[in-house]
This record gives C-alpha cells, sequence and structure tokens, in this order.
C-alpha cells in the first residue's frame, strides 16, 4: 500500500487557532493588508525585482498550509519559487482596499502574496500588500515594508 507523504514544518499556535477559525481555502477573510504611498518616479520594473529577492529570501512569503487526509491541523509547506500575484491598476485607495480585502487568497498553493500597484497622477502611487494572517501580523509586515525598502535602495 503506497502512503502519501508530505514533508513540512509544524503551524505555529496563532496559525492553528486561525486554522480552527476558518480552516483554509481561499476565502479566508483573516488577512493583514498594508497600503503605501509613494511618491516620486517610480520603476515598477525595479519594484518588481526587488519584490523578487524579497520573496526569494523570505520563505513565510512562499509558504502554504497543507494537509493530508486525517490531518486536523495542516503542516507549513515551503514551496519553490514561483510567481505571487502582482497587478497594476488604477483603482482609489478605498476602491484598493475594499477589493483587496475580498481578492482571494489561496493558503495551499504557491506564494500566498498579493501585490497591486496603482499608479497615480502627479507622482504619487500606491503600492498595496495583502497576505493571509498565517503569513505576517503587524510586526510581520512592518519587517516586511522595511526589507522591501532596503532591498530596492540597494538595487
Amino acid at each position: 500500500m503506497e502512503r502519501d507523504m508530505l514533508e513540512g514544518f509544524r503551524a505555529a499556535p496563532q496559525q492553528e487557532r486561525l486554522w480552527s477559525i476558518d480552516p483554509g481555502g481561499s476565502d479566508t477573510p483573516f488577512r493583514t493588508l498594508c497600503v503605501l504611498e509613494l511618491s516620486g518616479d517610480l520603476d515598477s520594473a525595479l519594484l518588481r525585482r526587488a519584490l523578487d529577492v524579497v520573496v526569494a529570501r523570505y520563505e513565510i512569503l512562499r509558504t502554504a498550509l497543507q494537509a493530508l487526509p486525517g490531518m486536523a491541523v495542516p503542516l507549513q509547506v515551503v514551496c519553490p519559487l514561483v510567481g505571487y500575484a502582482f497587478e497594476e491598476c488604477s483603482e482609489t485607495a478605498e476602491d484598493l482596499l475594499v477589493a483587496a480585502g475580498r481578492a482571494p487568497l489561496d493558503v495551499t498553493k504557491g506564494s500566498p502574496l498579493r501585490v497591486w500597484l496603482v499608479r497615480g497622477h502627479g507622482g504619487t502611487d500606491r503600492l498595496c500588500l495583502a497576505l493571509p494572517a498565517f503569513c505576517a501580523d503587524e510586526l510581520g509586515l512592518d519587517s516586511l515594508l522595511r526589507a522591501l525598502g532596503s532591498t530596492w535602495t540597494a538595487l
């Protein structure tokens, strides 16, 4: 008899709690959102390169929750480098937050990171990041933004 195997790391207690409240899937309402206002002449290709470096560096940005049949709580499975959702749009910040709050975040596959770049007028753009709450809380998001900023500056 062939046995299914899954390699991963045990979920932290906070992650287990979130899973017990809303067991996975792309409709999970628990997410961390951030909107940054960026001023000046933004090079979106440079922004993408900085995001690519940060996603490669931090495993949590490409970690999925996966379980075998019968498992009550999934494991954290670090996925290989894959793309993340990146979209350029022209919505207002308010509309963007509503859309980001409703956008599916699939916690079972690939990178859970979703990024929107809102191109504004007059040199003001907005960057919105969305992650499932199992990936980042307020402090984690702050660390992510610092890493993105230092990487962007270094490129």
